[in-house]
């Protein structure tokens, strides 16, 4: 794959964990209407931060085992089974009538600073378990495509990533300091769809690709 598709296809995949509502969307919402806009630039980098030290661990960690199709048959097949997963949960909540979080909290005078922020962004993805099991499943086989282009690719997916995140969390900053929603109800609903869509597409080309690991893996035994 190449790097540039490597990245697009990241960066939509990042999109479609972005938007739905979590602890990190939560935290930015209020941090936002305490300090500011900066606040969600802050707890990005510190999201960006985290995944910068996972995207390091993952690639040392799967180098070792790139060479056994067994193995790495068998992320494929598990990564493609939870996006498949999260595709169906996305594609589900849009039926059911998702709306476009929206800030009810007070404003009122902070102190706090630029690292609590920061920290704020590590602690509160880290806590997440969905940001684990992302990590574990998705993430590595992600990682997998990407170590096949070296650092290049491993750069591209990560850029890709992490760029998603902060176009997302800095339009609902943007949105929170204007005073208005993001998008309309019906805008985002079909933004989720095609986004679970997407999944879909990539669920079904990882396991596939998992799959055919494993078929080689066997006929050369």
């Amino acid at each position: 794959m190449k790097p540039l598709k490597i990245l697009s296809m990241s960066f939509v995949t990042g999109l479609s964990g972005a938007l739905m509502p979590g602890p990190v969307l939560a935290v930015t919402i209020s941090s936002v209407i305490q300090v500011g806009f900066i606040a969600a630039v802050l707890i990005m980098i510190g999201h960006s931060i985290l995944e910068l030290v996972m995207v390091l661990a993952l690639a040392l960690g799967l180098k070792n085992i790139l060479g056994n199709r067994y193995v790495t048959g068998f992320i494929g097949v598990v990564g493609g089974a939870v996006l498949l997963w999260f595709s169906y949960g996305m594609i589900k909540s849009a039926y059911m009538g998702i709306s476009v979080p929206e800030a009810n909290v007070v404003a009122q005078a902070s102190t706090i600073t630029n690292f609590d922020l920061i920290l704020k962004g590590i602690v509160t993805s880290a806590s997440n378990p969905y940001w684990v099991i992302w990590w574990a499943t998705i993430g590595a086989t992600y990682m997998l495509v990407s170590l096949e282009k070296s650092v290049v690719g491993i750069s591209s997916f990560y850029i890709g990533h992490i760029s998603s995140d902060f176009v997302w969390y800095i339009a609902v900053a943007i949105a929170l300091v204007l005073g208005k929603k993001v998008l309309s109800d019906r805008i985002y609903m079909i933004l989720i769809i095609v986004c679970g869509l997407f999944l879909v597409y990539m669920g079904v080309y990882f396991f596939y690709t998992g799959i055919k690991k494993f078929v080689k893996y066997g006929k050369e035994a």
